[in-house]
């Protein structure tokens, strides 16, 4: 797939068999990351869910692809917000880090659970989960705190059927890239497996 569009710079975000969008996060000239979609059913086209001038980034789709979350920095700090899809309406947000900028937006990330209740979030050094009511109308619950993520981590992925986190991490010291799970989305992580290491150590 190739999306010819005016931006010099975008993330490729989350994908959704379900609802058959393609999410991605651009960064445009005078405003910031905007969370656009390309429709991958029927004739494709790429479309707005939010363009603003705020940062917005980093979305995730529900398993039943009617609502998303993703991350902006509209009030001045990070937020996790949860709202409609595909048409925003009675956002609830959540303020998770101090003040952002879309460089922390778009490094961010959210997971949906398998029941489509809750969200797995990533925050400074841990991971947590936030429950979502719908109705009567839709609220975030009280944060609670999963467990601490590996130091040095370069990027992280939530299994969600299998609740079950992967991270790899970076070994300053030997310049080795490890990867590690968490079977359980409680911990404990697993012992680190070196996936590369410089040519000089092999």
């Amino acid at each position: 797939l190739v999306v010819d569009t005016d931006y010099e710079w975008g993330v490729t975000t989350a994908w959704s068999e379900k609802a058959g969008v393609m999410f991605f996060s651009p960064l445009v000239e005078g405003r910031g990351m905007d969370i656009r979609y390309v429709t991958m059913s029927g004739k494709r086209a790429i479309k707005d869910y939010l363009a603003t001038k705020a940062n917005e980034g980093a979305p995730a789709l529900s398993p039943d692809g009617r609502w998303i979350a993703y991350w902006s920095d509209a009030t001045g700090t990070s937020d996790l917000v949860v709202d409609r899809f595909p048409t925003p309406s009675g956002a609830r947000r959540m303020q998770v880090g101090n003040a952002s900028t879309g460089g922390v937006v778009w490094a961010r990330q959210a997971w949906w659970s398998d029941d489509g209740r809750s969200v797995v979030y990533q925050r400074e050094g841990d991971a947590a989960i936030v429950d979502v009511r719908f109705e009567p109308s839709l609220a975030l619950g009280e944060p609670r705190t999963l467990m601490q993520l590996p130091e040095e981590r370069h990027g992280m992925d939530y299994d969600a059927p299998r609740r079950r986190f992967v991270a790899t991490t970076y070994n300053s010291r030997n310049r080795d890239f490890l990867v590690t799970t968490a079977p359980q989305i409680t911990g404990p992580w697993s012992e680190p497996l070196v996936v590369w290491q410089p040519a000089e150590h092999e």
